[in-house]
């Protein structure tokens, strides 16, 4: 299973804050390659502690 179908398949599990996150990788998966976590946390209203701890946790 690859890395995009493990975070589909885990979005209705998600805390909210991480749910973001990962319908903003999912909505753009070519571009969160290059962005920071600031700017991952920025686009998907979130935090850069949030994006790290869903990192980490996928």
């Amino acid at each position: 299973m690859d890395l995009l179908t493990t975070i589909e398949n885990s979005l209705p599990s998600l805390p909210n804050r991480s749910r973001k996150v990962a319908a903003f990788i999912l909505e753009h998966p070519e571009a969160v390659e290059n962005y920071t976590v600031t700017k991952i946390a920025n686009l998907s209203q979130t935090s850069a502690s949030a994006v790290m701890r869903f990192c980490q946790s996928h």
